[in-house]
């Protein structure tokens, strides 16, 4: 689960109403949501309030994380001698 979905799912008490592609879905509390939503390619888009309930927006997290097994990163290492830096 994506650090900022978990830090916003502990302070719900009480039902939740989750909105993915799929469609939405009502929980009776954040315990009965299924593993599969709250993986780390999930992150909370929208959030609003609707007949007393919090309503969550889910997307896929589209944010690539580097491979540095890639190709381009061989390459790199091979012409420079030098790993990449990301930061």
């Amino acid at each position: 689960m994506h650090y900022e979905t978990k830090s916003i799912l502990d302070k719900i008490k009480g039902s939740i109403i989750l909105v993915t592609e799929e469609g939405e879905q009502e929980y009776a509390n954040i315990d009965a949501i299924p593993e599969s939503l709250l993986d780390a390619e999930m992150i909370v888009s929208a959030i609003e309030a609707r007949d007393y309930k919090i309503v969550l927006y889910l997307k896929k997290n589209e944010i690539v994380k580097n491979d540095l097994n890639a190709d381009w990163v061989k390459e790199e290492v091979g012409r420079t001698g030098v790993e990449p830096g990301f930061f």
